[in-house]
């Protein structure tokens, strides 16, 4: 089963050096406040989280793993990322709040799951109103441990 986030610079996005850094540095905070294990490309080994790039996947041991995230200075990315909502989940999400935090409306991303911006989103009210009147939206769980997350690691980093 598939839980997919979706992100990418917007075109002609100046990706300089200080919000690179600004927008790792709250990223690499945020996962290890969180608590949950990250590592390489494949599951195994060491994330790399640098100045050029920012690579993990869960962890394969216990099978907490699925796809990779990646994203490079250079604008490179690859622009998705299923995790199938395994514990790794959080530390995507966290990395995308950073990310859009910094870089403004140079990051967009987009989730499966319901976001705050699914929520303030016109057409997705109007869609609900006239499709499911009986639905209330909510944020979906994963987004808002990550929401919580970041905003307090948010504090402490815009503190320091």
């Amino acid at each position: 089963m598939g839980y997919t986030h979706h992100f990418h610079f917007r075109k002609g996005a100046e990706i300089d050096e200080r919000r690179w850094k600004d927008a790792v540095s709250l990223g690499k905070a945020c996962a290890e406040a969180s608590g949950v294990t990250i590592k390489g490309a494949d599951g195994t080994g060491e994330p790399i989280i640098n100045d050029e790039l920012v690579c993990f996947n869960g962890d394969k041991n216990g099978d907490h793993h699925c796809e990779t995230f990646y994203i490079k200075r250079n604008g490179e990315l690859k622009s998705f990322c299923k995790t199938r909502r395994e514990a790794y989940d959080i530390v995507v999400c966290c990395f995308l709040l950073a990310f859009k935090y910094i870089f403004k409306k140079d990051f967009e991303y987009t989730s499966d799951g319901t976001t705050r911006g699914d929520l303030r989103c016109k057409e997705n009210k109007e869609y609900w109103a006239k499709y499911c009147p009986n639905y209330v939206p909510k944020v979906e769980e994963e987004w808002s441990a990550a929401y919580k997350l970041f905003n307090k690691v948010r504090k402490a980093w815009l503190a320091a």
